[in-house]
């Protein structure tokens, strides 16, 4: 208890202790000989200590720290890894012969006008269920996969001269919906097509492959005046039940022929080191022999 000239601090405090109020506070004093007289004292960094102090003692209430409720730790998220495009599986059947089978992993990169931008994005087709096949015909064979609401990819097959078969058109429709954010051509429906006398040719009697990811300009969309792509991995395309016969598009090739390049480089350098090896060993039993005799 602090007392001074009759006037007693009201809060108290151990003696060997000290007595601290850093706050702007207001400490109240009592008489101890008048009854209800009571003095106020406006302090900041206000400190009461005696010789005999040996510690920091009692701060006023003021120096209270106000309880701060525990904070949960934030976590940030993982970042997800997008998947990849679901390979797709078609084939058409006649009389109980598969005429032609597609199979192959298909997005969509699509240019087109946005809100004060030209914008890009690319649209991974989703795993279809099922699709529109036609094949009784010899000549001409179509196949329609759906997808989205009003998306869609078309591939006519053709035959030449009975011993090749290949991709005369395809054909690809797509709405301006989420697909496309912040279209200036909102739920409008854009068509594009491609025409080539011999792309993807193939024996009739074999089949194409392209495990390279491969991009397809397919012609211009008329609103925009800017290309479409298709792009497409690990595609095969097969003419009825026989494949004896390979057909290998050119980036697959140029990767086939990289490996063995690089086993040769690798073989030559083997043999390289031996041989220096060799020499350099034979080198040194040849002096160790002079130094014997």
């Amino acid at each position: 208890t602090i007392t001074y000239r009759g006037l007693r601090l009201e809060d108290t405090f151990n003696k060997t202790e000290s007595y601290q109020c850093n706050a702007n506070s207001t400490l109240k004093f009592n008489s101890t000989e008048v009854h209800n007289i009571s003095v106020a004292a406006a302090v900041s960094n206000f400190t009461i200590q005696s010789v005999n102090t040996s510690s920091f003692g009692k701060h006023c209430k003021d120096d209270t720290p106000t309880t701060v409720a525990p904070t949960t730790p934030t976590t940030t998220p993982a970042p997800t890894t997008p998947k990849p495009s679901p390979e797709q599986n078609f084939s058409c059947s006649y009389n109980t012969t598969t005429k032609f089978r597609l199979i192959g992993i298909f997005s969509l990169s699509i240019t087109y006008n946005a809100t004060n931008q030209s914008k890009t994005v690319t649209v991974d087709v989703p795993k279809v269920p099922a699709s529109e096949t036609n094949c009784s015909s010899e000549s001409n064979e179509s196949l329609t996969f759906k997808f989205f609401d009003n998306w869609s990819i078309e591939y006519i097959f053709q035959s030449k001269g009975g011993n090749k078969y290949y991709v005369s058109n395809i054909t690809i429709t797509y709405v301006h919906d989420e697909h496309l954010p912040n279209s200036t051509n909102p739920n409008t429906t854009a068509t594009v097509r491609f025409s080539k006398p011999d792309y993807l040719e193939a024996s009739t009697s074999g089949y194409y492959t392209c495990h390279a990811r491969t991009s397809l300009a397919i012609d211009e969309v008329r609103k925009e005046n800017r290309p479409a792509l298709l792009e497409t991995e690990t595609q095969h395309k097969t003419c009825g039940t026989q494949h004896r016969t390979l057909t290998e598009c050119s980036n697959d090739e140029q990767t086939s022929s990289v490996v063995p390049i690089a086993v040769g480089a690798a073989l030559a350098g083997l043999v390289v080191i031996v041989l220096i090896a060799y020499l350099i060993g034979r080198r040194r039993s040849r002096k160790a022999g002079y130094e014997s005799v």
